[in-house]
Order: structure tokens, then sequence, then C-alpha cells
């Protein structure tokens, strides 16, 4: 690898993290946003991770974390995640993709849903029910610029509905992925839910564009197969400013995983805990995420089907 080209991507990872760390300087650039479920994520490693995952996501998460992250993919992945989130609120999430040569595609749902919420009179009185969701469908593609450089693109469609009201419109996102030339580093950075603001009941809502960027490290512990990977990213999104997170793993040889993350930076969670066991063609995780303040804490659970 030459100088210039090594020069050219520090460069490229560097203007992102300034971007990460300029975008929200003062509190003006700040902007109350909607459709927030899109905040959530997916998939339980990167939420006992920290959602320090950009750099990481090299299978159906990609579609949300870093489409770029799709073409280093192998063959045929399918994701499903189920969350219970704070609230008595569901958070659902299903990918798929494919890696053929150089290419990938991906797709995937996700929503947040609630059950019945009482409905009541000026006197507080209940008169009835009414339900409350979101969705959001995704189609991604992914492209190996060369072996150790990634690009992808994400178009979203996004609908929310309250009562008898509902708005719906589109988002895209963006990424790269670069291999660096120090074994087992890699930077990634990626652009979210970028889009006009979409209006639901007459009020319109910008969407929480955010943008995340980093590093992460692997290295193995000897020939046994373990390893620990470390993984460190900056975030900055249209109404929550800038905050870093922090993942590390420690890797059994083939069959099981223990993770633990950290926000920093964020009101009512920090910590974050989860494990990956794999057998076959197939991997369970979970995912454990406590809040401050009484809100409670949230589980995920999530299945990984490797064709």
């Amino acid at each position: 690898m030459s100088c210039l080209s090594l020069r050219f991507k520090c460069s490229l990872l560097s203007f992102a993290l300034v971007i990460v760390f300029a975008f929200p300087a003062s509190e003006s650039c700040l902007a109350q946003t909607g459709f927030r479920f899109l905040e959530l994520g997916a998939g339980s490693r990167a939420a006992a991770m920290g959602d320090a995952y950009t750099s990481l996501a090299s299978d159906p998460t990609a579609i949300y974390w870093n489409p770029a992250g799709l073409a280093r993919m192998e063959g045929i992945k399918v994701h499903v995640t189920h969350s219970e989130w704070l609230l008595d609120v569901r958070h659902e999430y299903i990918g798929g993709a494919m890696r053929t040569g150089r290419h990938a595609f991906g797709g995937s749902v996700s929503g947040l849903f609630t059950g019945s919420i009482d409905r009541r009179d000026d006197k507080g009185r209940q008169v009835g029910t009414y339900g409350y969701y979101d969705l959001a469908a995704t189609g991604a593609y992914a492209y190996a610029v060369r072996p150790d450089l990634w690009v992808g693109g994400s178009a979203k469609y996004i609908r929310e509905g309250i009562d008898q009201f509902a708005g719906s419109g589109f988002a895209v996102d963006l990424g790269a992925q670069w291999q660096l030339p120090w074994r087992g580093v890699m930077a990634g950075a990626a652009l979210r839910q970028l889009g006009p603001g979409i209006t639901v009941n007459a009020e319109e809502s910008k969407l929480p564009t955010a943008f995340q960027g980093g590093l992460s490290v692997r290295r193995p512990l000897g020939a046994s197969g373990r390893a620990v990977l470390v993984s460190v990213e900056a975030r900055t999104s249209r109404d929550s400013g800038a905050n870093v997170l922090y993942g590390a793993e420690y890797q059994f040889p083939s069959i099981a995983s223990l993770q633990m993350g950290y926000q920093s930076g964020m009101d009512n969670n920090d910590f974050s805990f989860g494990t990956k066991l794999s057998h076959g063609m197939y991997a369970f995780s979970y995912a454990y995420v406590p809040y401050s303040d009484d809100w409670g804490n949230t589980h995920r659970l999530s299945l990984d089907i490797d064709f």
C-alpha cells in the first residue's frame, strides 16, 4: 500500500471525526425531532457493545449501522431481533443480505409497537383506546472498491401512525469501512437518517439525522483461538449532541463471546452487557441495557442464520 493511499484514508477518517465533534458545537444546532425509533439500532451484539458498531458491522444489521459492511459478508445471512423496550414497548427487526463477488444486497423491516393506550376525556375518564406504531422498510447496496475499502448506501420508507393520524416519508443512509494497514484495525463511518421532515397530523418533524465513526481493533490471544475486540466511536445526532461509544468483546473459539459497552454523555443509560452463542449455522445473542431514574431495563434477543 502506498503512503499516498494511507494518507488519503487517514485524512478521510480524521475529517469524519472532526464533523462528529464540530456539528453540535452549540446548543443552537440542536433540534427536536420525530421518529426517534430510528435511533434504537439493530442487533443484540451492537447494543451490548454500547452501539460502537459502525466499524464492525458485517452482517444484516449493517443495513442499519453501516451499509458498507454488507460487502464484507460471506454468502447469505438472516438476522432477527426482538427487543423488550421501556414502558411495555416492543421493537422488532428482521433483515437479510447476500454478497456476490464485489456486490452485496440487503433488506430489512423494523418497527416499534405499543399495546392499547387509554383514551381519556377532559375529566380523566376512559373513553376508549388507541394505538401507536413506527415502521421502516429498507433496501441496501454495498460495493467492495478494493480488498481493503468498502462503501454502501441504503434507502428507507418510514411510516408513523398515532390513533387515526399517520405520516410517511423517505430517508437515506451512507457509509464506508476501511481495513487499515495495521493488523486487525478497522475504521468506519456512517451518515444515517438523512432526509426531509415528515408531517403527521399537520405537524412536521425533522428526522434524527446522525453521524457516527470510529475504530475497532482485534487482537488474538496466543494460539488458543481466543481474541479481544475493542471498539471506540464518536456519534452526533441532530437532537442529542455528541457522545463517545466504547465496546469490548472477549471471543472464545467459534462457540461464544462476551460483550460489554459504555456510552458517555447519555442521561439515562451508560453500561451494557451481552453474550453470543454459536452452533453450526445458528447464533443466539442477548443484550441487557439498564436505565436509571426508574425507567427500567431493556432486553434484546437475536437470532442469526448463516446459509
